[in-house]
């Protein structure tokens, strides 16, 4: 009875702390890179899976605080911005408050196709960003962002229509690219070698991760690719993001929330 006993406090207070400790508990990591061509520094904020709900949660105003404090250059957000019974309120008072000299765009994400939200269009992102002049959404597109630095943004490997000869097209061959993407699965659409930086999300870094053991599941797009840095070919890395939220059960253990900042230096 004891030991059953302990079993049991033990148990319920690793629960507590995934669910309304870790949960909260955001981590932002820095990454420092080398990038030719570049004029000046610049400063990159990756976010990703932020997953809104109805109700705002505390973590949404800590997000926010530490994105202004950072002072990014420009903002990334690579999918699954929304969830499956989302607010567009919510999620229009968010995003209304990001802003970057550079821009703030954002990739769709499966979530983005499958959220109850009434918008018309099977993206449902388009009409909940609607009118958002600071928001721009990129889907098999690219952008000129500074001197030697485009971005490609793809549709959802998933749920989208991922397109690469179009989301390539515009892109000079002397271009240094940084792909956003959601799921990493999604690489194969980013085989051309002017890509040097990939960002992605979609595995929460699996959110659930017992020692020794890593990942108790991680959701179809992910491939072999769970979180951090992965060399996919000489000059290629990909980097995959943890996420804010959440999928299937609002904890997470042994996997914090993750804002990734990205400094290039000429």
């Amino acid at each position: 009875m004891r030991v059953f006993l302990s079993l049991l406090g033990t148990g319920t207070l690793v629960f507590i702390y995934a669910a309304f400790i870790e949960i909260e508990w955001l981590e932002i990591t820095t990454h420092r890179l080398a990038w030719d061509g570049l004029q000046q520094p610049i400063k990159i904020l990756h976010v990703s899976d932020l997953h809104f709900r109805k109700v705002e949660r505390r973590l949404d105003r800590t997000i926010l605080a530490a994105m202004a404090s950072l002072k990014p250059d420009l903002i990334v957000i690579t999918g699954d911005s929304l969830d499956k019974r989302s607010s567009a309120t919510s999620v229009r008072d968010f995003f209304s408050q990001l802003k970057a000299p550079l821009g703030v765009w954002v990739v769709p994400g499966n979530w983005d196709y499958w959220s109850e939200m009434k918008t018309q269009g099977d993206n449902r992102l388009p009409g909940v960003l609607d009118g958002l002049s600071n928001i721009k959404l990129l889907q098999n597109e690219a952008v000129p962002i500074a001197e030697n630095l485009w971005l490609v943004g793809m549709d959802d490997e998933i749920a989208g229509q991922p397109d690469q000869a179009k989301g390539w097209s515009k892109v000079p061959s002397a271009a240094g690219v940084i792909g956003l993407l959601h799921a990493p699965e999604g690489v194969r659409h980013f085989t051309d070698p002017r890509a040097r930086l990939l960002l992605a999300g979609h595995t929460h870094g699996g959110q659930v991760r017992l020692p020794f053991f890593g990942p108790l599941w991680l959701p179809p797009g992910s491939g072999s690719f769970v979180q951090g840095w992965y060399d996919l070919r000489q000059g290629t890395r990909l980097y995959v993001n943890r996420g804010i939220g959440n999928s299937l059960w609002d904890i997470r253990f042994l996997c914090r929330p993750e804002i990734a900042v990205f400094e290039l230096d000429p």
